[in-house]
C-alpha cells in the first residue's frame, strides 16, 4: 500500500509565474478604474498566497518554512528561480522581471521536479506545484511529458498536486479551455509508479481561486480519496 497523505502540510511548494509578453496586457480592459497590469495582479495574488501558505498550520503543522518563485517564458530553464522564506521579498523579484518573450515552461517545470524527486528521496516530503498563466503554454506537449514523468515516479496522487490558475480573456478560448481540462480531466493519461490512473492536475481561473480563499483550499479540494473531475460553472458560458 501506497503512502497516503490527505494534508496539505509537509509539501514543497513551487509558485511558476508566466513572464511571456502578454503579461504586459491591462488585467482588467473594460474597467476605467482598473489600470493594474496582469503581470502587477498576479504579483499581487502570489504575494497574498505565500503569506497564508507560510503562515498555515494544521495540528501545529506547517506546509513548509520557503516557497520556490520561478519565472518561465523563453525554452530553458529559468534564470529567475528564487526560495522566498517570507512575502515581504516577493514584490522585488517581480521587480527584477522584464515580461518578455513565448510562454514555455516545460524545462523550468523539469528542473524544478527533477530537483523535488531527488530530495524527496531522503525528505520524503510531497509537492504542491502553482502555476498561473494567461493564455495556452507554447510547449504544452513537452509540459505533458514532464508531467507524465513525474507522475510515473510517485505512488499516489496525494503526493503531488499542479493547480493551473488562468487569467486574462484568453483563458476563455474554446481551444484554451479544451487542452487544459484535457489535463484536469487526465485526458493524457497520467499514470502512477504502479502503472494507476492518477489524477493530479487542476485548472481553475484566478477570479474563482481567489473567491475560494486562495489556493491552499483549492488545493485541499483534491486532496481527497477521488478528486473532482467535474468541470466548474463558469465553463457553461464557454
Amino acid at each position: 500500500m501506497p503512502m497516503i497523505n490527505y494534508s496539505i502540510t509537509n509539501r514543497d511548494f513551487y509558485f511558476l509565474i508566466d513572464s511571456s509578453g502578454s503579461m504586459y496586457n491591462l488585467y482588467n480592459p473594460l474597467s476605467l478604474g482598473d489600470n493594474r497590469r496582469r503581470f502587477d495582479y498576479i504579483r499581487d495574488c502570489v504575494d497574498h498566497n505565500i503569506c497564508r501558505v507560510l503562515a498555515y498550520r494544521q495540528e501545529g503543522k506547517p506546509i513548509c518554512s520557503e516557497v520556490t518563485v520561478a519565472f518561465f517564458n523563453v525554452n530553458q530553464i529559468s534564470k529567475k528561480i528564487y526560495l522566498i522564506p517570507d512575502s515581504d521579498r516577493v514584490k522585488e523579484k517581480f521587480d527584477s522581471v522584464k515580461p518578455s518573450g513565448g510562454t514555455n515552461i516545460a524545462p523550468t517545470f523539469k528542473h524544478l521536479m527533477s530537483q523535488w524527486l531527488e530530495n524527496r528521496k531522503q525528505s520524503g516530503t510531497d509537492a504542491a506545484v502553482v502555476i498561473y498563466v494567461d493564455g495556452l503554454i507554447d510547449d504544452l506537449s513537452e509540459f505533458v511529458s514532464g508531467i507524465k514523468n513525474v507522475a510515473s515516479q510517485i505512488e499516489h496522487h496525494s503526493h503531488l498536486k499542479i493547480l493551473i490558475i488562468g487569467i486574462g480573456e484568453a483563458i476563455n478560448s474554446e481551444r484554451t479551455v479544451q487542452r487544459y481540462f484535457e489535463l484536469d480531466l487526465n485526458g493524457f493519461d497520467f499514470r502512477d509508479a504502479n502503472g494507476q490512473p492518477v489524477s493530479i492536475v487542476t485548472f481553475d481561473r484566478m477570479d474563482d481561486v481567489e473567491e475560494m480563499g486562495g489556493v491552499i483550499p483549492a488545493i485541499e479540494a483534491q486532496l481527497i480519496e477521488n478528486p473532482e473531475t467535474g468541470l466548474p460553472d463558469w465553463l457553461a458560458g464557454v
